[in-house]
């Protein structure tokens, strides 16, 4: 392959851009193709796969724009669309590698047959990796492994957070398979990492309604602006979450939880946000057997 733009079907589009093409699998790389923003992935496919050593004619394709994450296996979409700039790299992946991985990616083991279809995303970010083939009996730590770099997450995190987009079910257990976690074909695993609000804090996914709120030391006064939880996250996690935020020490002493908008208190750890009434821009004041008699929580 020559590093002429790829000529014949899209002569009007005037607009020349220098990329990288490269083999996700392998790393084989062409450092500079220079193609026509009107041009289709398809045609980088069909021009440059021989020089990197992919498979044109694979079951499935990936592109991914190494600069944005963003992935699509649509050949018919063009280099403009999928936001490649000059300077960019374009991943190639095809579907050599067994379960989407290929050997030196990872070392799995494979005792189920059984192989199914998902996609994997950065909950926060929104980066997404489409149609990745694993095995039911992958450890979701092990599609972390393989995966995070592809999304955007940061493996080495204390806390991730594994979401099955379809039933809501989550859990930071690395050692649960897939199978296990309830994945079927075309479900979505989202990733999130401890940066996220709701993640770092360790809270349930057991609600879809996410609001966003404040929460204030009675005493204080220091605040956590723009949380965002779950309807159904209790007031408990919330105190584990940002108790160390607003300066609440946690251990024996009595928590007092006071909507700010609406004047109700609470002591119950268990009662959910939707319970306790919080809505969107509300102030969760919180207290503790330290604060001083007499002070109001409604005091600005």
């Amino acid at each position: 392959m020559t590093n002429e733009p790829i000529y014949g079907l899209l002569d009007a589009a005037e607009e020349v851009i220098e990329i990288a093409i490269t083999s996700d699998g392998s790393g084989a790389t062409f450092p500079k193709a220079r193609a026509y923003m009107n041009n289709t992935l398809g045609q980088l496919l069909d021009g440059y796969a021989k020089d990197i050593g992919v498979d044109p004619k694979s079951e499935k394709i990936i592109f991914i724009n190494s600069r944005t994450n963003k992935s699509t296996s649509d050949k018919n979409m063009t280099v403009e669309e999928f936001g490649l700039f000059s300077g960019d790299v374009l991943k190639i992946e095809d579907d050599s590698g067994v379960a989407g991985f290929s050997d030196e990616e990872i070392d799995m083991e494979f005792a189920n047959d059984e192989i199914i279809e998902i996609s994997l995303k950065n909950q926060v970010s929104g980066a997404t990796y489409p149609h990745a083939r694993v095995y039911v009996n992958n450890t979701l730590g092990q599609l972390l492994d393989v995966f995070a770099k592809d999304v955007g997450v940061n493996p080495n995190y204390q806390k991730i957070f594994f979401v099955n987009k379809r039933n809501k079910k989550s859990t930071n257990d690395k050692n649960m398979t897939v199978e296990e976690f309830g994945l079927l074909t075309g479900d979505v695993l989202e990733f999130v990492e401890e940066t996220a609000d709701y993640a770092e804090k360790n809270m349930e996914f057991a609600n879809d309604e996410i609001i966003e709120i404040s929460l204030k030391n009675q005493v204080s006064g220091a605040t956590y602006p723009q949380a965002r939880v779950y309807g159904n996250n209790t007031l408990g996690q919330l105190l584990e979450g940002y108790a160390k935020d607003i300066g609440i020490a946690l251990g024996e002493k009595r928590v007092n939880f006071t909507n700010k908008r609406t004047g109700e208190s609470t002591s119950d750890t268990n009662m959910t946000v939707i319970e306790f009434g919080l809505i969107n821009n509300d102030v969760l004041v919180v207290g503790d057997d330290s604060t001083v008699a007499g002070s109001s929580p409604n005091e600005e």
